[in-house]
């Protein structure tokens, strides 16, 4: 059983695992947004048949048709015809492409249209979890020195996740920093509580909190518990008081 015990620490260097040389490219055209490295393109759409199960929308500027289904809308009663969405898409097999606005690769896509550092790869997102309309937590790391990636994907005063929060009906947009250490990312993770102590026991995750944050660690309908864990690769996590 492993132990660590919690403190704050002051940003540090950037991580050698998320060098530039790491990243793999994976611009391509946009019909709105930029992509930056390790971000699929995001893009704006217009509904021009909700009748069935498989939305047909259409590309600003583009006749090219991208079907999407219900089951990938963040609110399927709120789209009809004329509806507006952003998407991120993926080609298939017959050539077809499909959409999604579920995914929390839209968030981390936006993410690089906004933020100059992670369009230049000066910042990685390493990953996001997201709960559709709710909550998503990003997981974001620095390839070269003297970049805070918290602070620059956060923008000033936090300018740049309200953009996005407007954007995304109001969803809360909450950025994590990698550790290497598991343990301290799993700390990370589990924000806006901060946990005293994690302890490993069977492969759980025993996260200890003050009593008083029991409520912020678990989350409405255990989401903050959820998206930790799917933030930390989907290692489980229990919740302890303690400290």
């Amino acid at each position: 059983m492993g132990r660590a015990s919690l403190t704050t620490q002051r940003p540090g260097p950037c991580d050698p695992a998320f060098s530039r040389s790491d990243t793999t490219d994976m611009r391509s055209t946009s019909f709105l947004w930029p992509t930056g490295p390790n971000t699929a393109p995001v893009v704006h759409v217009r509904v021009v048949d909700s009748s069935g199960d498989v939305l047909v929308t259409h590309p600003f500027f583009s006749r090219r048709t991208i079907f999407v289904p219900r089951t990938e809308l963040v609110d399927p009663k709120a789209v009809r015809s004329g509806s507006i969405l952003l998407v991120v898409t993926s080609r298939q097999q017959d050539g077809s492409t499909y959409g999604s606005a579920r995914s929390p690769a839209v968030v981390s896509g936006l993410l690089a249209a906004f933020v100059p550092e992670v369009l230049s790869g000066d910042v990685r997102i390493v990953q996001a979890a997201r709960i559709p309309g709710l909550r998503t937590k990003v997981l974001v790391a620095a390839t070269r020195e003297g970049v805070d990636p918290v602070r620059a994907t956060i923008g000033t005063a936090g300018h740049r996740v309200r953009l996005l929060n407007r954007m995304l009906q109001g969803e809360r947009i909450e950025v994590v920093r990698y550790h290497r250490d598991i343990q301290r990312l799993v700390a990370a993770a589990m924000a806006p509580a901060t946990p005293t102590a994690v302890q490993i026991h069977d492969d759980v995750f025993l996260v200890q909190v003050p009593a008083p944050q029991m409520r912020a660690a678990i989350g409405v309908r255990g989401s903050n518990l959820k998206l930790a864990s799917e933030l930390c690769g989907g290692r489980k996590i229990k919740v302890v008081s303690g400290g």
